[in-house]
């Protein structure tokens, strides 16, 4: 009996135990294939996330030519245009004969919002366009280009819309001009009103009612009219012109995917036409009619200081109306946004609408949505020659109009002289202080410099240029990453001189307006002259001068060209956030004779450009986005001056 017992009591022992492996086993392979599941799912949520980023495919080839295909495209189209090679010039092929008798009319900007601007070069509009690499503003090279190219006995009207860029490097090509005796005028276009008049130290953003001044002015030029004429016709439209944007989804920069994400049954109020994500995110679900509403509402309303910027509206008022296909809307949908802005219009608000204009015509390249711009025809005070102008024949095919030339190749002119002649004017004479020669081991130390900040920018550029998609326009990285590459290869096969300081910072200046293009080539141009003019007109011995202190000399010198030309200041979530401050720093280090502690100044730089995350932007396009899109994404361009003042640092060690 005790061996059967025995022998019980050993068989339940063993089943009990081969139970509870079978369930560990079966545990283990369910947990195995949870964790593959998760794995899987993990695997295909950051598929999707990575697909979502990269944008929808796009007709490109490679995106750093994507603006030079497209304009040769363009004159393929449009054999009454040509294009002035190396400069990005889109010119009517006439110019020659129609200088001779009329004020030619000059625009552009970024490329990006085709058909604007060089899709609007032709009779009774404009009679050139610049165009600067998507969203970026063309260099000042560029602009003076064109102005020589039209220049006449008439003269010349240079129209900008209001971004920093543009006003920066418009400016100083008109400035150039200016010098070398030729009669040239700039009037910049701010017609947004979405945005509070406090949001922004730049003022209100130039958006599609600018074709107005496209449209009126160059019809007035083709009738004859002065160049001072056109400019008091200007300032009366600037008073009589808004535009407000709206946006179902964001557009899709060549290279970089989308600007911005809108929540799942949202819209962006007063987007802007460079990606940025609009003055506010409403909820869209009851229609155009209501949003289109919401839209006018911030055009017409005159009782609020913030945000009244047009003339008072009464019933039976005269209006022209621009209804703009931001790029990524289907003809469908646009018609439906006609019929409830004019329903609008006229029910709501009791107007006469004498023109509207409708159609692709001002674009963020691919951006769902459209906007509404007005011009108050009864507030200008003769809103007849204002219609005629409107009415004077064009041969421009994006402002609706037929034209019966047939397609023909592109032509191309090169002016090979005329390019020399430009080259001679911005030419700045850099023999006063090139004399001070370097020694050996600066010339060699100054390379190592300049070589580690390029390499760190080109690093650090997919870095900068999400930062730049999150609150601007995606461009800096890349920018910054050109003209990098740019110094590298100059400084490579010889074309930077770094014999001397002076000569440095002229070649440097030179070769970054060339190569960046837009707001970031157009303040670090400045930047590089401002230095370089300095040395030259100063009797400096480097060698006997200390090079914290020079380099304090450059970075005080450089910094108040940024402020003056660019307006930005201490405060604005700027590049100008950690520039200030370093120099303050540094300044604080040489006054007190302690000798600069490089590591803690170079902690000091980074630190900086992070806290710009929490700052509230008042200057550039950032200034335009709504402060909770800011959060926790410090500023691209103080980011990067942080990276290569930490290399500039590091070369003291």
């Amino acid at each position: 009996n005790s061996l059967s017992v025995m022998w019980l009591f050993g068989t339940v022992v063993v089943e009990a135990i081969v139970c509870w492996l079978f369930e560990r086993k079966t545990e283990g392979e369910t947990e195995v294939a949870e964790e593959g599941r998760e794995d899987s799912r993990l695997q295909e949520t950051q598929q999707r996330e990575s697909s979502e980023n990269k944008g929808v495919p796009q007709l490109v080839n490679q995106p750093e030519n994507v603006v030079d295909e497209a304009l040769a495209g363009l004159l393929i189209a449009n054999p009454h245009l040509t294009l002035l090679e190396d400069y990005r010039v889109i010119v009517r092929r006439d110019i020659e004969e129609y200088k001779s008798n009329h004020v030619t009319i000059i625009s552009g900007g970024g490329s990006g919002h085709e058909p604007s601007h060089a899709g609007f070069v032709g009779d009774g509009l404009l009679s050139a366009a610049v165009c600067g690499d998507v969203f970026s503003s063309p260099s000042s090279r560029q602009v003076y280009a064109a102005i020589k190219v039209c220049a006449g006995e008439k003269g010349v009207l240079v129209i900008v819309k209001n971004y920093t860029g543009d006003r920066l490097n418009f400016g100083l090509a008109v400035e150039r001009a200016k010098c070398d005796g030729i009669k040239v005028e700039l009037i910049v276009v701010a017609d947004d009103c979405a945005l509070p008049r406090q949001k922004s130290k730049m003022g209100r953003r130039g958006l599609a009612g600018t074709l107005f001044y496209h449209k009126i002015l160059g019809g007035m030029a083709s009738c004859g009219c002065s160049v001072d004429e056109l400019v008091e016709k200007a300032k009366v439209l600037q008073k009589c012109i808004g535009t407000v944007g709206l946006a179902l989804s964001a557009c899709n920069v060549p290279g970089a995917g989308p600007s911005f994400l809108l929540p799942k049954g949202h819209c962006g109020l007063g987007v802007g036409i460079h990606g940025e994500v609009g003055a506010a995110t409403l909820s869209y679900n009851k229609g155009v009619s209501e949003i289109v509403h919401e839209m006018l509402s911030c055009l017409f309303k005159n009782d609020n200081e913030e945000f009244g910027y047009m003339p008072t509206f009464h019933r039976g008022d005269e209006i022209a109306l621009i209804v703009n296909n931001l790029g990524g809307s289907s003809v469908l949908e646009l018609n439906v946004a006609v019929n409830a802005v004019v329903s609008t219009i006229e029910r709501s608000f009791g107007l006469k609408i004498a023109r509207i204009y409708t159609g692709v015509l001002m674009t963020s390249i691919d951006m769902r949505g459209f906007s509404i711009s007005v011009l108050h025809l009864s507030a200008t005070l003769n809103s007849v020659s204002i219609l005629k102008y409107l009415d004077e024949r064009t041969n421009v095919r994006a402002w609706l109009a037929v034209t019966t030339s047939s397609p023909s190749p592109m032509n191309r002119i090169a002016l090979t002289n005329m390019r020399v002649n430009i080259e001679d004017a911005v030419a700045i004479n850099t023999s006063g202080n090139i004399s001070h020669h370097l020694g050996d081991d600066k010339v060699d130390t100054l390379k190592r410099t300049i070589t580690a900040c390029c390499k760190r920018i080109i690093e650090e550029e997919a870095f900068i240029t999400k930062l730049d998609v999150a609150v601007g326009d995606g461009d800096c990285g890349t920018t910054l990453k050109q003209g990098a590459l740019a110094i590298l290869s100059h400084l490579q096969h010889g074309g930077l001189n770094v014999s001397s300081f002076s000569a440095v910072a002229f070649h440097m200046s030179q070769i970054v307006e060339r190569s960046m293009g837009g707001t970031s080539g157009a303040i670090y141009s400045i930047f590089f002259s401002s230095v370089s003019s300095l040395l030259n007109t100063q009797d400096v011995d480097y060698d006997e001068m200390d090079c914290d202190t020079l380099l304090l000399l450059c970075l005080d010198t450089g910094v108040e060209a940024i402020m003056r030309y660019g307006g930005a200041s201490e405060g604005d979530r700027t590049m100008i956030d950690v520039l200030v401050p370093v120099a303050r720093q540094l300044r604080e280090m040489i006054e007190s004779e302690r000798q600069p502690h490089w590591n803690d100044l170079r902690e000091y730089a980074k630190s900086l450009a992070m806290q710009t995350a929490s700052m509230e932007a008042r200057s550039g396009r950032s200034s335009y986005i709504a402060r909770e899109q800011l959060l926790s994404h410090p500023d691209p361009g103080a980011y990067a001056v942080a990276i290569w003042l930490g290399e500039v640092f590091s070369s003291f060690l």
